[in-house]
């Protein structure tokens, strides 16, 4: 069962827009702006306007033609933007977007409204409003245990923003970015949503082959930073700690999906010598040692700082041995450029920022690079904002509760730009329409190893299923040789997995599932989740009947 948790679009769009000015700008004092103090002001916004243009360019390389594939990519997405014509958030949890999608064939408004329980989107061509709700509650009927685990989310949440640890997170980032060698500051007059406004103008470049050192530099300065790391392990202590400690003490918390509240296995189904020695054991240690706040912090303190260094020994290899597509990557053709624009209380007004992405080797697929640019500007900040609600109307396609986003779909007009654009996706990609029948299959939860294959068992929260019943009844074939499966699907990707590995190999892509494919009586078990929905699916356990249910389009 999926956890949905409560949407936080404010600080979403903060640390979205915090993570790429502090990579391209650093932080240091330059012309009389303290860029610290700048750029962390955003934090204490908490009303706005404002508006936003993304845009996207695809370059084509002159020196390849591209493949019938990536030229109708190319037709479809180049010159592709995002326009935020009217952003307004009246606090950091209520908040309206209208815009517009523009691509090649015209255009796509929308307008979006999220509230503490919900989000509105209405978007051109859909007759049916869609709504997320936020808490399981929204999307389907709760256990006792998954409203525990809810509740105990929303307690952590409001805690967590109640501390304010954003501002310790984000404090603890730029205090320690190196800066870029091309940046300048200088002082100057811009006009935003019609007024003259004065402050800083502050002009940065980071070429591709700086980003790496830059990046070791920062994991350098934070293993470095031993107050501030302990800082925000303490507040997350104190945030999560006192929520959780009463549900574990009762073994009351359970974990959606895991259909048990000890997360260290049913004791009580454990012999003797097990349950009161390694597992009984263990767990009261623990407990005991996340009750001791000095004990905890220092253990916690020092795992984040042994993931540093493990982080940093990561990114130095990236950029030795030859062959590597990182090198590759990171040359003359990327880059990251800013152009920022801070009022005299140092509140970020305007921004203009550029990202391309270019590989150096002659294997581009027809595509040089790839741009990314982003322009902003925010007035009326910490002024009285009034959000635009959006109504979800007499009926709207309330998500999980209605159907899944799939179901949606077939719900958009065929004759709007919206609904042409699907259907040429769907030609593209040869996948069947949405007219086609929904399929699914109820697996009963049983014992692991049991039924030969006809039953799916849960460990630690993770469902698994018998890989060949997965891919005969959703059109997939599986291949055997030795300890490694190979899954053909129906649009001709490639899923290789290996006996006792959590990785999966996707048309030559790694991804890591969430639990190991295993053997029990001959048969091939695998995360069901991961790899139903590898092939088209959708995945629910329906408590109630104590099965697993798996739906696809056919």
């Amino acid at each position: 069962m999926n956890v949905i948790r409560k949407n936080k679009i404010g600080m979403l769009g903060k640390w979205f827009v915090l993570v790429l000015l502090v990579a391209v700008v650093g932080c240091s004092s330059l012309g009389g702006l303290d860029l610290n103090k700048a750029l962390l002001s955003g934090f204490d916004t908490t009303s706005m306007q404002g508006n936003s243009t993304i845009s996207l360019e695809l370059k084509l390389d002159p020196k390849k033609q591209p493949d019938d594939k990536t030229k109708a990519m190319v037709e479809l997405l180049n010159g592709m933007k995002v326009e935020l014509k009217q952003l307004k958030m009246e606090s950091r949890e209520r908040m309206s977007i209208a815009g517009q999608l523009t691509l090649a064939k015209g255009a796509i408004p929308f307008q979006l409204f999220a509230a503490p329980d919900r989000m509105v989107l209405k978007i051109d061509g859909a007759p049916e409003t869609m709504v997320f709700p936020f808490g399981l509650s929204g999307v389907m009927p709760m256990s006792d245990g998954d409203l525990m685990f809810s509740e105990a989310l929303q307690s952590i949440m409001a805690k967590y923003k109640e501390k304010g640890i954003d501002k310790t997170y984000a404090s603890l980032i730029v205090n320690n970015l190196p800066n870029p060698k091309s940046i300048g500051v200088s002082s100057g007059t811009e006009t935003i949503h019609n007024e003259q406004v004065n402050g800083y103008k502050l002009e940065t470049t980071i070429g591709g082959s700086e980003l790496l050192p830059l990046l070791k530099t920062f994991i350098r300065n934070l293993t470095k930073d031993d107050q501030m790391l302990r800082q925000l392990v303490s507040q997350l202590y104190d945030v999560v700690w006192p929520v959780v400690e009463p549900y574990l003490k009762q073994g009351a918390l359970e974990l959606p999906m895991s259909g048990s509240a000890d997360p260290f296995g049913s004791v009580e189904a454990l012999g003797p010598v097990e349950a009161f020695g390694m597992f009984g054991g263990i767990r009261d240690s623990l407990m005991d040692v996340a009750a001791d706040k000095e004990l905890a912090v220092d253990m916690l303190h020092t795992l984040v700082k042994q993931v540093l260094y493990i982080a940093y020994i990561g990114v130095d290899s990236m950029g030795r041995g030859e062959n590597n597509p990182i090198k590759d990557i990171l040359g003359d053709k990327t880059y990251a450029k800013a152009k920022l624009f801070f009022d005299r209380d140092l509140a970020l007004r305007k921004s203009d920022i550029e990202l391309s992405v270019g590989p150096q080797s002659e294997d581009t697929s027809g595509i040089s690079a790839i741009v990314l640019r982003i322009a902003s500007e925010y007035w009326e900040l910490n002024k009285p904002v009034k959000a635009d609600v959006v109504e979800a109307g007499a009926k709207p396609f309330i998500l999980g509760k209605n159907g899944t986003f799939l179901e949606w779909m077939k719900t958009i007009e065929p004759s709007s730009l919206l609904g042409e654009l699907l259907a040429d996706e769907i030609k593209r990609q040869s996948v069947p329409p949405f007219t086609y029948e929904t399929k699914s299959i109820l697996i009963p939860v049983g014992e692991a190893g049991t039924a030969l294959g006809k039953t799916a068992y849960i460990e630690n929260g993770t469902a698994y299923a018998a890989l060949d019943m997965l891919a005969l009844k959703m059109d997939a074939d599986a291949a055997y040789n030795g300890d490694t499966a190979t899954i053909t699907t129906y649009w001709d990707s490639v899923i290789e997995l290996t006996i006792g590995s959590s990785n999966a190999i996707i048309d030559g892509e790694s991804y890591e599932m969430d639990g190991t494919v295993r053997k029990h009586n001959g048969l091939v078990y695998v995360p069901c989740r991961f790899i139903a929905e590898e092939l088209g699916g959708y995945v629910w356990f329906d408590e109630e009947q104590n099965v697993i249910v798996v739906e696809w389009y056919e």
